[in-house]
């Protein structure tokens, strides 16, 4: 008579030992957890419908992982994955460029990260940000929306006074400094990547000017003109 198997854990679901496999031991970014996305080092198995779960077997602990896609076993080859384009900042090569749907809202993402172990601040690129987020652990992260639709500058139309992206941009940098110390020291420029507005001169109208009418408002008038000399 086969066995029965025994009713499931609390914590876990059950699975015979023939499907899953042996505990082995996870790195540093390889893997998450799956409800709280938080960084998972220790044992896992991986059952035989390809889920992964914490500790030496599917009911251990009932938490199940998600494997970081692009790891890389070794803790110093995650490390320099992570600061791969951050590196680059630092030593100053990484500069924003809006995409075409940035340009036409006005509106342009920034993304920055500060090392926790000496407060230094980079800016980096979406998907190094993603990706040193779920690999590179002691950082701190932060987006933010920067205008770059301008005038940059402050200024009155009529009687109304404008706020422009200068202005705009400095409030932002400066609640961010609650949250990042530092990042008002690291952006000095507020009116970085603005473009702007094109303003169109009026063309002065000289003596050599040439306004072609409409003929049937010229021969009217031709008409008048000549019922006047008859006078």
């Amino acid at each position: 008579m086969a066995k029965t198997p025994p009713p499931p854990s609390p914590k876990g679901v059950y699975y015979p030992k023939s499907k899953y496999s042996k505990a082995k031991s996870a790195g540093q970014g390889e893997f998450i957890t799956k409800v709280k996305k938080e960084d998972y080092k220790g044992f896992y198995v991986k059952t035989f419908d390809k889920k992964y779960f914490a500790g030496k077997s599917p009911l251990e602990t009932g938490i199940e992982l998600e494997k970081v896609s692009n790891h890389n076993k070794d803790h110093n080859e995650i490390y320099v994955l992570g600061l791969g384009i951050l590196g680059a900042a630092i030593a100053g090569f990484f500069r924003k460029k809006p995409t075409k749907s940035e340009k036409e809202s006005g509106v342009a993402k920034r993304y920055f990260v500060q090392d926790l172990n000496n407060n230094k601040i980079v800016e980096t690129d979406k998907p190094t940000y993603a990706q040193t987020k779920l690999t590179t652990p002691n950082r701190f992260f932060a987006e933010v929306d920067w205008i770059i639709k301008g005038p940059a500058k402050d200024m009155m139309f009529g009687n109304y006074p404008f706020e422009g992206a200068e202005s705009k941009n400095k409030k932002t940098i400066q609640a961010l400094e609650k949250t990042m110390p530092g990042i008002s020291t690291f952006v000095k420029d507020y009116a970085y990547l603005v473009e702007e507005p094109v303003v169109v001169q009026p063309q002065d109208l000289t003596t050599e000017t040439f306004i072609q009418l409409d003929p049937d408002i010229q021969l009217e008038n031709d008409r008048k003109a000549n019922f006047d000399l008859r006078k």
